[in-house]
């Protein structure tokens, strides 16, 4: 029924190394953020949607599915579905952009007019980076994973798939660019995060703790060069009429 399946709202672009628990709290931590009813967001998952037992037993018998089919698959996906769902996991250095064909669905998602891109985390993934921040807001280690974001580094399952991205991509936008653009993506999620955890802590912490995240947040915006976001952060003092 309709609280189950029906056309799909979003597209899940993910790794399998991600457990089903991460996705799923993932996805609800999401929904109620967005205001979304869970019961009528349709998520697209490769695993369920495109048969892997198949995908096997014609490599097992030496007949690969060819890039080409699978590129058209998610491209098409992509482009019909319209909002795509990046899960980053862990923050630190999340799995999926390790994965060529998830860095693949990134630039897929950036390149498509009309396209939509979130990205999302699991709310122990928000809470660990929470803490972290609190801990070392300005430590440049918290944010390597933003530099260190490249598709040429990235594996894939079978060579070829690999070798046929990086020739796509070479041959549109460019691999630097590609990853200029997911690297910018992923700066402005964690300005997001870290701007939303200041805010909780305005409203729920103590004076003290919100003085210091506020400064905390501050500094990195400053070391982001978003200087406007670091002025505003600070609740304005309301004049007296």
């Amino acid at each position: 029924g309709e609280n189950c399946a029906g056309a799909a709202t979003h597209m899940l672009s993910y790794t399998w190394g991600y457990s089903l628990q991460s996705i799923t709290d993932a996805l609800s931590t999401y929904c109620a953020r967005s205001g979304l009813d869970p019961q009528r967001t349709y998520v697209w998952m490769c695993v369920f949607c495109i048969n892997q037992f198949r995908v096997r037993e014609s490599r097992a018998a030496g007949h690969d599915v060819s890039f080409e089919d699978f590129s058209s698959e998610f491209s098409n996906r992509v482009q019909n579905i319209g909002h795509v769902l990046s899960l980053m996991e862990p923050w630190q250095a999340p799995k999926n952009l390790s994965r060529a064909w998830c860095v693949y669905e990134l630039f897929m998602a950036m390149d498509e007019p009309g396209c939509k891109l979130d990205l999302l985390m699991p709310s122990s993934c928000e809470s660990s980076f929470a803490t972290a921040f609190n801990d070392r807001a300005e430590d440049s280690g918290m944010w390597e994973s933003i530099s260190k974001v490249c598709l040429e580094k990235a594996d894939a399952s079978v060579d070829s798939d690999k070798e046929h991205i990086v020739r796509l991509v070479q041959q549109g936008v460019g691999i630097e660019a590609l990853n200029f653009r997911v690297r910018s993506k992923l700066r402005s999620w964690f300005v997001d995060i870290a701007h939303n955890h200041a805010l909780s802590r305005l409203r729920s912490g103590t004076l003290d703790e919100a003085a210091q995240t506020c400064t905390d947040v501050a500094r990195l915006f400053i070391m982001l060069d978003r200087y406007d976001m670091a002025i505003d952060i600070f609740p304005k003092k309301k004049n007296k009429n």
